[in-house]
């Protein structure tokens, strides 16, 4: 096979598909350290096999021949596995396979346990994976379930992290599907008081009290203000991470929405701390 001015062996074709794969792989793979140490392998790898083959050192000529395939290899392995890997995390714990299509639905929603949400990924190899590309403290930064979203049918579920690095890790599942997770840049980095103490505690407190409650607590407030009882067809909750808070935890903000008298829905929202104090 001539391929410009060179010419390739049979023999050297799986050489040069394991060569364009590892390439392509390096590519896929999230930036971080495991990827900063391919591309440094790689790098002395061809320079140093390329350098005994100029002058004409056989031992060096083939402990870097294999140093070289054996990267490549090994990235292509690891891409492939983290492709899989992330794209696949699990269902939530909210699906239902009686419910096609849904991943949470106005009858789950208010009965959801954020902690064993939350446990749920981490205890997921999706998770652990990250942990590994990304050591050090990885903060809960927002929860979001919802079963009302433009373009999405059958609500969604959104669990995001911060690492200290300013990277965001992006858990999210709709229409049914596993969770996927994306891994994207974040130009803005968390006080280094925030303690992820603080933010399981805030989890057990809003578990404690219930979704159920929350809601109550926000229908019982509109109702207080404007006297009238909407019949409720979605619901959105929104956790988030707020370090302005005098305990820096997680605020709660509950949002309903419903039918008014024009033909589109309309919604009362209300903020709690997540020991039930309304803000």
């Amino acid at each position: 096979m001539k391929i410009g001015n060179m010419y390739l062996a049979s023999r050297d074709i799986p050489k040069a598909i394991v060569f364009v794969l590892g390439l392509i792989s390096v590519l896929l793979i999230n930036y971080s350290w495991i990827k900063a140490t391919v591309y440094g392998l790689l790098v002395v790898s061809v320079i140093v096999w390329a350098a005994s083959i100029r002058l004409r050192r056989r031992t060096s000529q083939r402990v870097f021949k294999y140093m070289l395939v054996g990267v490549l290899v090994f990235t292509i392995f690891f891409a492939t596995s983290e492709v899989y890997t992330l794209r696949t995390v699990g269902y939530p714990p909210t699906f239902n396979p009686s419910q096609p299509n849904t991943t949470i639905s106005r009858s789950t929603i208010l009965d959801t346990s954020v902690v064993e949400l939350i446990q749920g990924i981490q205890n997921t190899p999706a998770f652990r994976l990250l942990s590994l590309e990304y050591p050090g403290e990885n903060l809960l930064k927002q929860i979001e379930l919802t079963t009302l979203s433009p373009g999405i049918n059958g609500g969604h579920i959104l669990v995001r992290y911060h690492h200290s690095t300013t990277i965001d890790f992006y858990f999210s599942s709709h229409q049914g599907r596993p969770y996927e997770v994306r891994v994207l840049p974040w130009n803005i980095e968390f006080p280094a008081q925030v303690q992820p103490q603080t933010i399981n505690k805030s989890l057990q407190q809003i578990d404690d009290l219930g979704l159920q409650w929350f809601y109550d607590r926000t229908v019982e407030e509109h109702q207080n203000k404007t006297g009238t009882t909407p019949e409720i067809t979605d619901i959105q909750v929104s956790i988030k991470l707020n370090f302005y808070t005098p305990d820096q935890g997680l605020t709660l903000s509950m949002t309903c929405f419903y039918e008014s008298t024009e033909p589109k829905l309309t919604a009362f929202t209300s903020n709690f701390q997540s020991n039930g104090t309304l803000l």
